[in-house]
């Protein structure tokens, strides 16, 4: 693990501390509505999802060979297939590949929308839910 990784993963697990120390004070509280609950609980992970997007491009892979499961392909196919609105978050995700193996790091299509992707993987294997 690089000193990077270190830094986010200790604020990661800081954010989420806060993030479920919050989440479980509102499960305290009387709602009149689930609607209302809802948006009292809106934003609460924000931070927590923010430093897992920046962990993301720069955790340490695990590499394993290639299941039998999935699809997999070139980065350019994937990121092509996200574009044009053929895999979207709700359709499933993909993982980091190589030609050969595949890595414990989750992409998904609206991280190649937003350009927010690592540029160190030639492949994706995506699983359809």
């Amino acid at each position: 693990m690089n000193k990077e990784e270190r830094e986010l993963t200790k604020e990661y697990e800081i954010a989420d501390k806060i993030a479920d120390a919050k989440e479980a004070e509102l499960d305290m509280m009387s709602f009149d509505s689930f609607s209302e609950y809802e948006h009292a609980c809106k934003g609460i992970f924000d931070e927590v999802n923010r430093i897992g997007r920046k962990l993301k491009l720069v955790k340490t892979p695990v590499m394993e060979d290639l299941d039998d499961i999935g699809d997999h392909m070139t980065m350019e196919d994937f990121e092509a297939n996200c574009a044009a609105g053929g895999f979207i978050n709700y359709d499933g995700h993909g993982y980091y590949a190589s030609e050969t193996q595949q890595c414990d790091i989750i992409i998904m299509p609206s991280e190649v929308i937003s350009r927010n992707i690592r540029t160190d993987f030639t492949h994706v294997k995506w699983y359809n839910r």
